[in-house]
């Protein structure tokens, strides 16, 4: 993901970096997407595909401080606890710097196994800001609004379509 995403176009309303700095740029009035490219490290590699070697399918869902309480219920959750430090210092990490950019303690963190899109069509994100992060997989994709037929979206039939459109931001 993170090659694809360094060779692709600079689009308007996205910054991307390879930098956490780029992340508090999401606050600029033209900016609503902030993408932070990074190689995921082997230890957390590892451990995240140790997590997917299961027949279950399993997530985990918290809201509140990031703490050892928070690091205690995320092990109780996994498949493979044993194999988790790696993953579990680096979901801490990312969890923390979202509290820190948006001065708060308390954040929500959902972690899922996902064996398809997580979400398919449009819909409406009732959230300011939402941070995603992809372990394992092709990654997470975000389409400017250019790129959206919104043509083809109104022929849906109305059980189907989107209620409202969305940015990150």
């Amino acid at each position: 993901m993170t090659q694809r995403l360094a060779t692709a176009p600079m689009i308007d309303h996205a910054a991307m970096d390879d930098d956490i700095s780029v992340l508090p740029r999401i606050f600029e009035d033209a900016i609503n997407i902030a993408i932070m490219t990074r190689p995921l490290p082997a230890d957390i590699a590892m451990s995240a595909n140790a997590q997917c070697q299961t027949e279950r399918a399993w997530q985990f869902s918290w809201l509140g401080d990031v703490n050892d309480a928070f690091s205690a219920d995320l092990r109780r959750h996994l498949p493979a606890p044993d194999a988790a430090d790696a993953l579990i210092d680096d979901i801490k990490t990312v969890a923390s710097a979202i509290a820190f950019l948006f001065e708060t303690e308390t954040v929500g963190v959902r972690l899922r196994l996902l064996q398809s899109a997580m979400c398919p069509r449009f819909h409406c994100d009732n959230l300011p800001v939402r941070l995603v992060t992809t372990y394992v997989g092709p990654g997470s994709e975000w389409l400017p609004e250019h790129a959206v037929n919104l043509a083809a979206i109104t022929k849906l039939p109305l059980s189907q379509a989107p209620s409202c459109l969305s940015s990150y931001r």
